[in-house]
């Protein structure tokens, strides 16, 4: 009887092809041991940076603007040289409110809320200032400058004396909550530390000075009676801001007045209270010298000084 046998020659092909095959394959998956490698991590730094960092966030390779830009701008000084990268209010405020003035975080705090707060804004019109508003001279208008615009709301003040200009003497405006009556109910007693605030500029000509000073008036010491004379207080200062605007902080405790014009300078009496205080400008008669530019805006009254934000200009 005849068997079918398979072709030997052809079985012996495939039993070779067999044999190369699964050598290749052992030599493939023995590679890594052979040269003494080790296998590819997909989730390493160098092959993908991002994989890696979500890892191993503490890993200082990771400590860069695009993997972790907490820690690169905190990191040595970063957060103020690099603009690019780091102009975030969280690392840099002035960088980031000078490309982002109307943001709310980079709004300045003119005082409201604090202490007496906000007491004068020089908004829209004289009747904004004081029921008693005196302006004799005429000097102090509600008239603005063009190329300066108001650091709180739409409007300021403004006195301008030229050098040669006659008439160059006191005049003042009033903080009077009392509408003209005698009770004297500015109170400081509430707070650790009354200060007065206010913005001034001199308008873009660096010639150009200011000066100020403010008079308690009315004092009531509780002992009966109104004092009805000044109490004036000189933080005379002479300043040119070169068209910005800027902020003038002056603790009471430390100022000296008088009573009237001739005593002895004493310290204001924060257990007084007041009738009303006088804001007055100052110009060449007062020791100023020069041309005389004043825009004033925002007064307060505040517990504690306020700080001016560098990026309000």
């Amino acid at each position: 009887m005849n068997v079918n046998r398979p072709n030997m020659k052809y079985l012996n092909s495939f039993m070779i092809m067999m044999v190369f095959a699964l050598g290749a394959m052992l030599t493939l998956s023995s590679c890594g041991d052979d040269d003494g490698g080790e296998p590819v991590d997909e989730c390493s730094f160098d092959v993908d940076a991002d994989c890696f960092c979500a890892a191993n966030p503490f890993d200082d390779r990771c400590c860069t603007a695009d993997q972790n830009v907490d820690c690169y701008c905190n990191t040595g000084d970063n957060a103020t040289t690099d603009t690019e990268n780091c102009c975030l209010f969280e690392f840099n405020e002035e960088c980031f409110c000078t490309a982002n003035p109307d943001d709310a975080q980079c709004q300045q705090n003119f005082g409201v809320g604090d202490g007496l707060g906000l007491i004068i804004d020089f908004e829209a019109d004289e009747a904004s200032v004081a029921a008693d508003f005196w302006n004799p001279s005429g000097n102090v208008t509600f008239e603005e400058d063009a190329s300066i615009a108001a650091i709180e709301g739409s409007g300021y003040i403004t006195a301008i004396w030229d050098i040669d200009e006659e008439g160059r003497g006191w005049h003042d405006f009033k903080y009077d909550p009392n509408e003209g009556s005698s009770e004297a109910t500015i109170d400081f007693s509430g707070m650790a530390n009354p200060t007065v605030n206010f913005w001034v500029n001199s308008g873009p000509n660096e010639a150009d000075t200011l000066g100020f000073t403010i008079a308690f008036w009315g004092m009531d010491d509780g002992a009966g009676g109104n004092d009805g004379t000044d109490h004036p207080i000189h933080p005379l200062f002479k300043v040119s801001t070169g068209g910005d605007w800027k902020l003038m902080s002056f603790p009471i405790s430390e100022m000296t007045g008088q009573y009237g014009w001739s005593g002895d300078p004493i310290p204001v009496d924060l257990n007084a209270k007041y009738k009303l205080i006088k804001f007055a400008f100052m110009p060449d008669s007062w020791h100023i010298e020069g041309r005389y530019v004043a825009y004033v805006d925002a007064i307060s009254i505040t517990d504690g000084p306020l700080t001016q934000l560098p990026w309000v200009k």
